[in-house]
């Protein structure tokens, strides 16, 4: 892949992991602050029904951080963008629109993701 394209997509996976790793940090600090004791019981359970969601959420991102630098580290190694089971044949692009939002899973060609 040209070495335009792939700063393209290495600039893209490093913010959208600084994002997630920020998203992270202020969630760890909401959820360690003194919350008040609440009186009334269903607003307890709302606000820990809010946090269960965020805490998801964030399970979800967790994932998405290992695929996020499995793709960083194939763009180090020369291997970000050819797919895995051809035995290196380059992948499409329409650079630079395609692939921006699913950058980090960027390694099988369409042959392998139909099958």
């Amino acid at each position: 892949m040209e070495s335009e394209r792939l700063e393209y997509f290495r600039k893209l996976l490093q913010e959208r992991l600084e994002e997630i790793l920020g998203e992270a940090d202020k969630t760890r600090n909401d959820m360690t602050g003194v919350t008040a004791p609440f009186p009334d019981p269903t607003d307890r359970a709302t606000l820990e029904t809010d946090r269960n969601f965020t805490l998801r959420i964030r399970d979800r991102e967790r994932k998405l951080i290992s695929k996020i630098r499995e793709a960083l580290e194939r763009i180090d190694a020369g291997t970000y963008g050819y797919c895995e089971l051809c035995a290196g044949s380059q992948l499409p692009c329409q650079f630079p629109y395609q692939l921006s939002i699913l950058s980090f899973n960027f390694r099988l060609s369409l042959d392998h993701h139909t099958s």
